[in-house]
């Protein structure tokens, strides 16, 4: 009789160490293979979708992510974090081409000499490199995240991820062999365009910078931009400039112009904008409606509205606004069908002019229609596109997310450049509703601790308490 009970007892506690042995190693496995997790979201949030499966498919080409931190700290960052991780795996385990690594930038203060096209003086919301070959771009928490503002403090916060989108075009950007040119000009006292640059690199443009002056434009340039001179461009850059729209290229030509925000006399410049029938307004566009305001104490800090018909197909979300500061207006010299308006102010609009007197009334130059802001205007194998703003292509808002200006911006150079971008449309997910009702990381870990180590222990002091009380009898 005690042999039975010892041996009942023996099997017992083998059982338990069996259960936790099996219990631990099937949590490692699930670290290992993230693909043997099961994910108990109500989004399935965890898992690749069937469109990011689909686009994977297609990649032929070594592509890297490089996380910024170390795995450790990036998982605790929070809830949002630890999806990307988990999705970042998965997408390694489901393409052979795709790799993940992870380094501490304040470890690796060398790292970031080998990707000298970003800048790293600011590396607060960076959250990934991305690269293939000789081809990089950062991944940052606007690329990443859809945010709200808490305008009671003035902080964004995350309502949801896109990383699943944000990586399918950060791959196309750096595998594609696709990349129209764009020119810069410069050496005519231009503004700071070091964002735009930066943003079209990052969206698989080729850039560069020529004195128009002396050097002729590239035959394969397909866009010239001039932005945000404060002198105007000599009478050889203009004979350069025209001969590029006019007779330069037979598959389009395309110049965008950003004027200054202050009046600068440029009868070269403008004889170029007059001949696509299009001038600059004098004065800065202001707003007197409160919802196209950004803030109650400046109004030309203003949002304006789309065009509706045109540069809109490939825009992910029209909802969200563009912001165009201190906007110079835009005038039609003639109406045709080859000029259209593409950003607008509203009807509680006006113009404060340069020369305005001190005793100067808002309310005098309202103008009681919409003002164009940015204008395209089309001649046979050439457009001119006009931005009445150069501040809306500041660094700060093209990278904003609360802006649509980065990819407004983007949606009309690839749509001019008639660019192919990756045909696929992800829906961000949201953890604002979970099946075990969890909603932030810390409790999936206290969950996760419980079904490592509590559960175990607890089976195991039940087993020594009837092992106990069996053997007293």
């Amino acid at each position: 009789m005690k042999k039975k009970k010892l041996s009942s007892v023996i099997f017992t506690l083998l059982l338990i160490v069996v259960l936790i042995g099996v219990n631990i190693g099937a949590s490692a496995l699930v670290d290992k293979y993230p693909s043997l997790q099961v994910d108990f979201t109500v989004g399935k949030n965890f898992e690749l979708s069937s469109e990011m499966e689909e686009y994977l498919d297609t990649v032929e080409t070594d592509v890297k992510f490089t996380v910024l931190m170390t795995e450790e700290a990036f998982e605790n960052s929070g809830s949002y974090y630890m999806q990307i991780n988990t999705l970042l795996k998965k997408m390694a385990l489901y393409n052979e081409h795709i790799t993940v690594e992870y380094v501490d930038l304040n470890n690796t203060p060398t790292f970031s000499e080998n990707y000298d096209k970003i800048n790293w003086d600011d590396t607060t919301e960076y959250l990934m490199l991305v690269e293939s070959g000789e081809n990089y771009l950062i991944l940052d928490m606007d690329d990443v995240f859809e945010s709200g503002v808490d305008y009671s403090t003035l902080s964004k916060y995350i309502t949801a991820s896109k990383f699943e989108q944000a990586a399918a075009t950060a791959i196309f950007n750096v595998t594609t062999t696709e990349k129209p040119k764009v020119v810069f000009l410069k050496d005519v006292g231009e503004g700071d365009y070091s964002g735009l640059s930066t943003l079209l690199q990052n969206n698989a443009f080729e850039v560069e910078e020529i004195n128009l002056t002396t050097t002729e434009i590239p035959e394969d340039a397909d866009f010239v931009v001039l932005f945000a001179p404060s002198v105007d461009l000599t009478d050889a850059a203009k004979d350069r400039l025209y001969t590029y729209l006019d007779d330069g290229r037979q598959d389009g030509a395309n110049f965008i112009y950003m004027p200054s925000y202050e009046e600068v006399d440029c009868p070269n410049i403008d004889s170029i904008l007059e001949h696509y029938s299009l001038s600059i307004g004098s004065g800065i566009v202001f707003e007197t409606d409160s919802s196209y305001l950004i803030s109650s104490e400046s109004l030309y800090l203003t949002l304006v509205d789309y065009n509706g018909k045109i540069f809109m197909d490939g825009l992910a979300n029209d909802n969200v606004p563009v912001i165009f500061p201190y906007a110079r207006p835009v005038e039609i010299i003639e109406e045709s069908e080859s000029v259209q308006g593409m950003l607008y102010s509203s009807t509680s609009a006006g113009i404060y002019p340069f020369d305005a007197s001190e005793d100067f009334n808002y309310e005098d130059v309202l103008t009681e229609e919409e003002i164009p802001v940015a204008v395209i205007s089309s001649l046979e194998n050439s457009n001119t596109i006009v931005f009445g703003s150069c501040d809306a292509f500041a660094e700060a808002l093209l990278n904003n997310g609360s802006y649509n200006n980065g990819p407004y911006f983007v949606n009309v150079f690839n749509t001019l450049a008639e660019k192919s971008s990756p045909d696929i449309v992800i829906e961000s997910k949201s953890f604002s509703a979970y099946g075990l009702g969890l909603t932030s990381y810390s409790q999936v870990e206290v969950l996760s601790f419980i079904l490592r180590f509590v559960a175990p222990a607890l089976i195991l002091v039940a087993g020594i308490v009837v092992f106990i009380r069996r053997r007293n009898k």
